[in-house]
């Protein structure tokens, strides 16, 4: 079967038909980790008292894995062996051809997952041009093609589970999808509120979704306000606190708060976009307050007639130009572009982040 975003494994594991195999494939460990507890739970249930759990952390034997997986669960009783094999990537590397041949007959209480990093193809096409590391660069080789044949085994017997890092579009996809199973509708303003708000981390938008559905009660929309109401801002916050550090030209600050973001699990097309739309937002209280409108005014239309959040934005627009904007504007959509059409790698991304943050500051 074909691959399951890691948003979606949740909604499988509810139907109650656990595969024999699942691989975590994926750079995501929040997301690896949140799949790894989603399979727990569903193992570790009143109607299963006989399960067990195995949780591996370092390279086991295959006698360690296989017999734990064949071993029938506690005194015949309902439950189901669980195995996690979190150093996937190396068990899988020495031990492929021992993995394929328990996947031809698995046990029917055994479930085996493997947590799989896939391995950078640029460092291995650098690594092939250096003579001196030929040898290591065939095996890396050899173990991506049995990585790529055990994926396409466990994918037509089992589940791949996609743990690459969600992006601010699929998460947006999801949340709509479940809305309309729910007979809601977001507006396109609240689903970007929920997803800056929660961040592309499934549970977290599960869990606000859930309060959001409940507090509309019988409305069918979902709108931007009910998100303010609802769900915390402390991401949000994060994203404010930069601008800010932006308009006042206090690049150490905004590179600090940019790592943050990134250690959060922010991406370069989040950090962009949450950026533009902060600078819309000054721009509209600009535009405010060249047409002779009073803070209060901009508080009640703009802020809900919260005066705090006002005075900070009416206090950072007035010191900024018109110069300031169009350029902001001019390098925001250069990075979008970029961002959009050229993959950057995960340890390039603080440095690109940095880069945009300085130029942004200057």
């Amino acid at each position: 079967m074909p691959a399951v975003k890691a948003l979606e494994l949740a909604d499988h594991l509810a139907q109650g038909d656990l595969k024999p195999v699942y691989a975590l494939v994926g750079d995501d460990a929040p997301l690896i980790s949140e799949s790894v507890s989603l399979l727990r739970q569903a193992v570790d249930r009143p109607e299963f008292p006989g399960s067990s759990i195995r949780d591996l952390e370092d390279p086991p034997a295959p006698s360690a894995v296989f017999d734990e997986l064949r071993t029938l669960p506690f005194m015949g009783t309902p439950g189901v062996r669980l195995v996690i094999v979190r150093a996937g990537d190396q068990f899988m590397a020495d031990h492929g051809e021992a993995i394929l041949t328990y996947l031809e007959k698995p046990s029917p209480t055994g479930v085996l997952v493997l947590c799989h990093r896939p391995p950078d193809d640029r460092k291995g096409r650098q690594a092939e041009t250096d003579a001196a590391a030929n040898e290591q660069a065939d095996k890396e080789k050899k173990a991506a093609k049995l990585a790529k044949e055990l994926t396409k085994v466990i994918g037509r017997i089992g589940m791949v589970v996609d743990c690459a890092r969600a992006t601010w579009a699929s998460a947006k996809d999801w949340l709509r999808e479940k809305a309309r199973a729910e007979g809601k509708t977001f507006t396109p303003a609240a689903a970007d509120a929920l997803v800056e708000a929660a961040g592309a981390d499934p549970v977290a938008l599960r869990g606000e979704l859930e309060k959001l559905i409940a507090f509309v009660g019988d409305e069918r929309t979902v709108t931007e306000r009910d998100v303010e109401d609802v769900v915390p801002q402390s991401r949000s916050r994060s994203i404010f606190e930069l601008s800010d550090a932006i308009a006042r030209s206090d690049a150490a600050r905004a590179l600090a708060l940019g790592e943050r973001l990134l250690l959060r699990g922010e991406g370069p097309e989040e950090i962009i976009a949450f950026l533009a739309r902060q600078t819309r937002r000054l721009a509209q209280v600009k535009m405010m307050l060249d047409g002779g409108a009073t803070e209060k005014q901009i508080a009640r239309e703009m802020f809900k007639g919260r005066d705090f959040a006002a005075r900070k934005e009416v206090a950072a627009a007035r010191r900024l130009t018109d110069e300031w904007f169009a350029r902001q504007t001019a390098v925001l959509a250069e990075a979008d572009v970029y961002a959009k059409t050229t993959s950057v790698q995960a340890k390039e991304q603080g440095v690109w982040i940095s880069a945009l943050l300085a130029r942004l500051c200057q």
